[in-house]
């Protein structure tokens, strides 16, 4: 007896070392010579959970609890086992028989609130892990998930103060502060966001998908350049990570780095073809450099792979409507509806392609639906107001053209759009501060210099208002007609 004292140190002190092939070695010879020693059984059953051998662990706790059947920490030790194992009603059942025990087993409600969470039983999760932590109040691990069943539950600002009690607990958990990051995005608190993601990086800097997270927090922000430089660190850390190039290339085409968006698109296609937002993005890219057919095929590839995701239908629609197949763009835009009822986008897209039927009062009426779902939606504004111009009602469009600028002031459509409206209201010097201002911004904006031409040249002003004319050529909707003579010089 004495003999198997000294060995049970010795395997106990080599586990407790993290040796576990030393100890395990010694634990087996003990139950070599003994079977029938609870602790032994216990122990090796831990050792096998650990080492992750869950179905030999599952043969020795199940051992154990053959002779000792009021064994606690044997049942949630098995629980885990089981979960290892994929049987999760078994795991339920042993974590059960734990807290039956051990009614303040604070590690049993947790591990039986991991599998309810495992099983979308989000409620029954939440209550069990506020039960670890009436026992147990200072687990940070368990504040972290009750944080991620609220965010489950669709409750960010409950997910948010669990998240903050959690980093509390533990400063340096670059996990919580990566999960309080993406929280805050959520709400739209990104420059919060941005810290706690800057945290999160600090502590586990080989993250990529924190990199990641820091990106796409930069890029709501607005901040481009930063964002750029976190995605290229995200594909430093992981190259083959295709989501990351789809973000980068969403950013280089805010950025007007067409060029540059259209190989990042194709990477994360080259990486995962069956990617259906990198499908999509491509199609943005392609529709904004006016390669509308080819961009139908990707918006129609992305909704082949992911069909009841809304933007991709309103995209269909937007590009669509380019290419003046009105009737075919509204039902894309009013099913992204239907998948969707408060989706702002669809409501403005599927106004412009009725405001381009002639279908004024349904225009007004979707565009008044996209600022009700986001009153801060810029286009819509625009949108509204050039309709409203088209019926006359003079006050109320320069107004919405007004507030888009005001929730948009460097977008240079916009303030051509305001400009169109002054001009049709014979306003035409402040017509022309419009079209400057949209130049400013885009000097390369086409559609703004040649209303700016016609504005010249109502004031008389033939020679600047002749060369701006000449712009003419680059726009949208210019069709080349071909001249057997050659082009007139003005002379």
């Amino acid at each position: 007896m004495g003999n198997t004292k000294d060995l049970l140190h010795q395997a106990l002190e080599q586990h407790q070392a993290g040796n576990l092939t030393d100890a395990e070695a010694i634990y087996l010879k003990i139950y070599k010579e003994n079977p029938q020693l609870v602790d032994v059984l216990f122990l090796l059953g831990t050792l096998y959970l650990q080492s992750g051998n869950p179905d030999a662990a599952v043969t020795f706790l199940q051992k154990t609890l053959m002779l000792k059947p009021d064994h606690a920490e044997a049942h949630n030790n098995l629980g885990t086992a089981f979960q290892n194992c994929g049987n999760l009603n078994d795991a339920v059942e042993s974590y059960k028989c734990a807290i039956n025990l051990a009614p303040d087993y604070a590690e049993a409600f947790y591990n039986l609130g991991s599998i309810f969470n495992k099983q979308r039983k989000f409620d029954m999760a939440l209550e069990h892990y506020k039960q670890a932590i009436s026992f147990s109040p200072d687990d940070y691990e368990a504040h972290l998930n009750i944080g991620n069943t609220f965010k489950e539950l669709g409750k960010p600002e409950e997910a948010e103060k669990s998240y903050r009690r959690s980093a509390a607990l533990k400063p340096d958990y670059a996990a919580v502060h990566s999960r309080l990051g993406i929280i805050l995005q959520e709400q739209s608190k990104f420059d919060e966001s941005i810290k706690s993601f800057k945290r999160a990086i600090s502590l586990d800097p080989t993250n990529a998908d924190i990199h990641n997270n820091l990106g796409i927090a930069l890029t709501k922000q607005g901040n481009l350049d930063e964002a750029v430089e976190s995605y290229k660190s995200a594909i430093k850390l992981k190259p083959e990570e295709y989501q990351v190039y789809s973000n980068l290339a969403s950013v280089f085409k805010e950025s007007g780095r067409q060029e540059e968006a259209l190989v990042c698109c194709n990477k994360a296609i080259e990486l995962n073809p069956d990617y259906a937002e990198a499908n999509n993005n491509l199609g943005t890219i392609l529709q904004e450099t006016n390669q509308l057919e080819k961009a139908i095929v990707y918006y129609k590839k992305a909704i082949d792979l992911k069909p009841d995701n809304p933007e991709f239908y309103s995209n269909l629609g937007s590009a669509l409507k380019e290419l003046d197949m009105l009737d075919e763009a509204a039902e894309y835009c009013r099913r992204a509806i239907m998948l969707n009822p408060d989706y702002a986008e669809a409501y403005n897209n599927l106004g412009t392609v009725l405001q381009d039927g002639s279908n004024l009062d349904e225009a007004i009426t979707n565009y008044k639906q996209a600022i009700k779902h986001n009153p801060n939606h810029a286009r819509a504004h625009s949108n509204l107001g050039t309709t409203l111009q088209e019926q006359g009602n003079t006050e109320e469009a320069v107004s919405h053209c007004r507030q888009s600028i005001a929730l948009n002031p460097d977008c240079a459509e916009l303030h051509n759009n305001l400009g169109g409206i002054l001009h049709k209201q014979e306003r035409i010097e402040e017509a022309i501060t419009c079209y400057e201002r949209a130049i400013e911004l885009d000097p390369e904006n086409a559609e703004a210099h040649l209303n700016r031409s016609f504005a010249l040249l109502l004031t008389g002003n033939y020679k600047e208002g002749w060369i701006e004319n000449e712009w003419r050529l680059q726009t949208k909707t210019h069709r080349l007609r071909k001249f057997n003579k050659p082009k007139w010089d003005g002379s």
